[in-house]
């Protein structure tokens, strides 16, 4: 069967349609199995850390955190007086977290995975881990 310009058109914007959507759904910079930034808990969501998370890294008066995680997992993001939890989400195995209060920014992999998470510059956080 032929194809006529009106049906190579056709199929053609059908294939640029399927491509792109594909390519949105792949786009999963820190996290894991379909669960990316937009697997992360809002700030005073009520959310504890595990019993079975392991405090990987802690800063002080808003010391930057920079830690490389081996294993996948979820990271959780706490401020250190309160316990309040800032962050948490979903990680790849060699994924690089980084924790800036001055920037108020918790990024994953260097995609900043909370557009305001409110970080105090004046307090201090840690970062728990917990592998899958």
């Amino acid at each position: 069967m032929a194809l006529t310009n009106g049906r190579w058109a056709t199929v053609l914007a059908v294939l640029v349609a399927t491509v792109a959507l594909g390519l949105a759904g792949c786009q999963n910079p820190g996290g894991s199995g379909g669960a990316g930034p937009s697997a992360s808990t809002s700030p005073g969501a009520g959310l504890k850390i595990p019993d079975n998370a392991r405090k990987v890294a802690e800063s002080h008066n808003g010391q930057r955190i920079i830690h490389r995680l081996l294993r996948e997992g979820t990271v959780y993001v706490q401020e250190a007086e309160s316990g309040r939890v800032a962050y948490s989400g979903r990680v790849r195995a060699s994924s690089n977290v980084t924790v800036d209060p001055k920037a108020n920014a918790i990024a994953v992999n260097d995609v900043q995975v909370r557009g305001d998470p409110k970080l105090d510059v004046a307090k201090g956080y840690r970062l728990y881990f917990v592998g899958k």
